[in-house]
Order: structure tokens, then C-alpha cells, then sequence
């Protein structure tokens, strides 16, 4: 069995592992991408209707895709994603706390 970690456990562990898992060995790899796979099919109850014609050819071009580097590539948009978003949402409550203050202050 591999594992995907930069880390490892002490050999005691590793047994313990090994042995519930009923696997002869347990090996830690920082690089997991070679026993992985990803198939990307589309939903077709979901793009049917607005893609109707295209759908043969979105499912051709979905099966064509290089797996691991979409995933790989999703994974960066997401994390970008997430960081505009936190730093918009951080911006925001700043902008939000300071009315707030100077709303008070108006009051007193």
C-alpha cells in the first residue's frame, strides 16, 4: 500500500497499519500521482438541455483530458479562488467595522 505524505510513522505503527489493512507492505511517497486517476464525465440530465447538439463533442473532449493536470490545474484556480475571496471578504468586514465606528461616533 503507498501512502501520499512527506512524513512517516514509526515502525510500530506502520505494522499496525499494515496488518488491519491486510497489506504486505506500507510505503510513503510525497508524490501519490502515479497511482492516481481522474475521469471527467459530463452530467447529462444537466448539460442536455442547453447543450443539446454539443454534447457528443463535450464528451469526446471530457474523455480526451489529461486527468491528473485538470485536477492539478482546478486545484490552483480553486485555491486562487479562495484567496480573492478571503481577501475581499477580510476587506470588507474592515470597511464594514470602520462605518460602524464612525457611525458611532456621529451619534455621540
Amino acid at each position: 500500500m503507498y501512502v501520499g505524505s512527506t512524513e512517516s510513522l514509526p515502525n510500530a505503527f506502520i505494522e499496525i497499519v499494515a496488518e488491519e489493512l491486510n497489506v504486505k507492505e506500507v510505503e510513503f511517497t510525497s508524490d501519490a500521482t502515479e497511482f492516481i486517476s481522474y475521469a471527467f464525465k459530463p452530467q447529462m440530465r444537466t448539460l442536455g438541455p442547453k447543450y443539446g447538439k454539443m454534447l457528443n463533442a463535450i464528451r469526446t473532449a471530457l474523455t480526451e483530458l489529461d486527468g491528473i493536470k485538470a485536477m492539478s490545474d482546478l486545484n490552483k484556480v480553486h485555491i486562487k479562488i479562495f484567496k480573492i475571496t478571503h481577501t475581499y471578504h477580510h476587506a470588507y468586514r474592515n470597511a464594514k467595522a470602520k462605518c460602524q465606528k464612525s457611525t458611532q461616533k456621529n451619534k455621540t
